[in-house]
């Protein structure tokens, strides 16, 4: 049986170099190793789902709404002359998208 161990890091190539130049930051034991593949693994599966990505894009969607709102107010003098009942059905839609 051959003993194995592993460890958190970073490895690093430069162009035309054979082979990588690894270091290691922090040494794992091995029930901490295999929790850490079972959790990227679980990650992974989540991740790639169609419903992640949209409730994702919806959330994203939704803050930089936010941003634009906080800047509007921020601002004013012009901006004021926004249509605030066209930005309020907006933000309404968005914050609807992301709740479904």
């Amino acid at each position: 049986m051959d003993a194995r161990s592993y460890g958190l890091g970073s490895w690093q190539q430069q162009p035309g170099q054979k082979g990588f130049d690894v270091s290691v930051t922090e040494e794992v034991s091995d029930t901490e190793f295999r929790s850490i593949v079972d959790a990227c693994g679980r990650y992974a599966a989540l991740a790639e789902r169609t419903t992640y990505a949209l409730v994702r894009r919806n959330r994203d969607r939704l803050l930089h709404l936010h941003d634009l709102f906080a800047n509007v107010q921020r601002f004013g003098g012009a901006f004021r002359e926004v249509d605030q009942r066209a930005l309020t059905v907006t933000f309404m839609n968005e914050l609807l998208n992301w709740f479904v």
